[in-house]
């Protein structure tokens, strides 16, 4: 009870790599294909990083966007 704060953090990374694996790569090219917004080596270098539990936030981030724009404009 006296101890400070202390944080918890979910595997969500880890979660999303078991179910779309390669397929958050696939997405991330195929709607940058269409935006030209990214990079391609650094959405690779992206998920990469991803699957060594490396720039979660960034991942998760630009998957969820990936996912929105998929479903609203293609």
């Amino acid at each position: 009870i006296y101890r400070r704060k202390k944080g918890f953090s979910s595997p969500f990374i880890e979660w999303l790599y078991e179910e779309y694996g390669e397929n958050i790569l696939k997405l991330f090219l195929e709607v940058n294909t269409h935006l030209g917004l990214f990079d391609e080596k650094y959405l690779r270098f992206l998920f990469n990083e991803g699957k060594n539990g490396q720039s979660k936030q960034h991942i998760y981030s630009l998957f969820l966007f990936c996912k929105w724009y998929k479903r609203t404009y293609l």
